[in-house]
């Protein structure tokens, strides 16, 4: 034990918290993170705040170097528990090489959501898991503000009796889910955003979501997706690595950011290019970042078709003066460039999903196509739909 305190760390050794509901997660990043940063990018179906909660409720524990000294932890010292100590702060700086414990509060299956029967387009379920084809427009869960804005609407109470279906409401209408993602995201071990379609899994039991979690955190999870993008001078297949954070001059958007930012990694393909304009290219995560393609894909000088909040203006200034200028196109071509111009969402699609199944181990892979929409802008830029070609 260090003779003088760490703060933010109980300076005692902490239980070994070896069970099904402890996960540990390890900092391979450089640079120095907060614990509840750390773990809200570890943990993604939880909130900032509700991790927040955890730490002060004793939940995590550190295995740390600045606490441990000298003193030296081997693996196998490490997978029994030895020199983690208890945080007591959500703010405590974990460095490349700390461990981070977290155990899972037990959370029974939340009655506060109403189950809302829906068609969902599911494409694979067993007794652990689901995998479900999310719709465009389709929130993947509720949040305590959307309930709160409309109860407003409603003129009630803020609370859980005024709901926006979500996909957890249709989830919950479907079948069981696991418990451990709170009263507002049970099953839910990953998202996507609302107006991106595609592949998702749910967790169905407690013990599913812990190791799905794990193989989140770990990037053992393999993500593809399709997209439409606007811009010239298209590379074949590369990697972006940008770092993202907090736009800093609007704080409800992502950005890449030259202090302070999460190391991203994007590899793509260009599948095929329209005019020399826009191009249907693929993506394969290597993290995981909030909006991580979108962000990505527009600092790169190739904003998504029909995004409204990363690259509009550029898409628009280009898409714009190719329509004042093309008297002498063909009508087919303007068809599409103002069909390309007023494109409703984000021409993003989760089409590949793969995994270890998280109890048996079964290898498991997803494919879905693109949707009737993107399908259809496919036909129209005479693109033929993508079979199985990844970056």
């Amino acid at each position: 034990m260090m003779e003088t305190p760490i703060e933010g760390i109980d300076p005692d050794l902490a239980d070994s918290h070896d069970d099904d509901t402890s996960l540990r997660f390890a900092v391979t990043d450089s640079g120095v993170q907060r614990l509840d940063a750390f773990i809200t990018e570890c943990l993604p179906s939880q909130s900032r705040n509700a991790l927040q909660r955890w730490i002060k409720a004793g939940q995590v524990r550190v295995l740390s170097h600045a606490v441990l000294g000298d003193t030296l932890v081997d693996d196998t010292q490490e997978a029994a528990g030895q020199g983690f100590r208890l945080a007591t702060s959500s703010s405590f700086k974990l460095h490349q090489g700390d461990v981070a414990s977290v155990r899972m509060p037990e959370i029974g299956l939340s009655t506060a959501l109403n189950p809302i029967a829906m068609s969902l387009d599911i494409y694979y379920e067993d007794d652990h898991l689901l995998i479900v084809n999310k719709p465009a427009g389709l929130s993947v869960h509720p949040t305590p503000k959307s309930l709160s804005q409309d109860a407003a609407r409603q003129g009630v109470a803020a609370g859980f009796h005024s709901q926006e279906p979500t996909l957890v409401h249709g989830l919950l209408a479907h079948n069981r889910l696991s418990g451990v993602g709170g009263e507002l995201r049970p099953g839910i071990v990953h998202r996507l955003d609302k107006d991106t379609t595609g592949l998702m899994v749910v967790a169905k039991t407690d013990l599913a979501h812990h190791r799905l979690a794990e193989m989140f955190a770990a990037r053992t999870i393999t993500r593809r997706y399709h997209a439409f993008v606007i811009g010239r001078q298209h590379q074949n297949r590369g990697i972006w690595e940008y770092p993202i954070g907090r736009d800093p001059s609007d704080r409800k958007k992502m950005a890449v950011v030259a202090k302070g930012g999460k190391a991203s990694l994007t590899h793509f393909q260009t599948l095929a290019v329209w005019q020399g304009v826009c191009a249907m290219m693929a993506f394969q995560l290597q993290t995981g970042r909030t909006h991580q393609i979108r962000v990505h894909a527009t600092h790169a000088g190739f904003p998504l078709v029909g995004d409204r909040h990363y690259g509009k203006q550029r898409r628009h200034r280009l898409l714009d003066s190719l329509l004042d200028s093309g008297k002498n196109l063909a009508p087919e071509q303007q068809e599409a460039l103002r069909t390309l111009r007023h494109f409703p969402r984000q021409a993003l699609h989760a089409t590949t999903l793969g995994f270890e199944h998280p109890v048996d181990a079964t290898p498991l892979l997803f494919h879905a196509p693109l949707p009737a929409d993107m399908s259809s802008l496919a036909s129209l830029l005479e693109i033929p739909a993508p079979e199985a070609q990844h970056p």
